[in-house]
């Protein structure tokens, strides 16, 4: 059997383990800083209510899509996800923004 290095990042490879001094590279999985800034900025009952669900889909669904060698499919959850993850964040504060007029209303009247 030869060793070859894969052509394409979507081919997978039958190469032999790396030499000394060879670096290896490690990918963190996808949103994992968007999870952190998005805790960050929403309050805990918001993150869960809202972002929580939608992290756990974008994880299991880009390894799935990893374990099939899948490798193109992986990257477009990945970016799906991070789409869905702008799409929530704006229509949450659309709809925060919306109800800021109901509370001051309260308090004048």
């Amino acid at each position: 059997m030869r060793f070859t290095q894969p052509k394409h990042s979507d081919e997978i490879s039958t190469s032999a383990p790396p030499a000394r001094g060879e670096r290896i590279r490690f990918h963190r999985p996808p949103a994992v800083k968007l999870r952190r800034w998005a805790q960050f900025i929403y309050s805990r009952q918001t993150f869960d209510r809202v972002f929580d669900d939608l992290f756990t889909d974008i994880l299991d669904e880009y390894f799935e899509a990893l374990s099939r060698n899948q490798f193109k499919r992986a990257r477009w959850i990945q970016w799906r996800g991070y789409m869905t993850f702008w799409k929530a964040a704006t229509v949450h504060l659309c709809a925060s923004l919306g109800k800021a007029p109901a509370r001051l209303l309260k308090l004048i009247i």
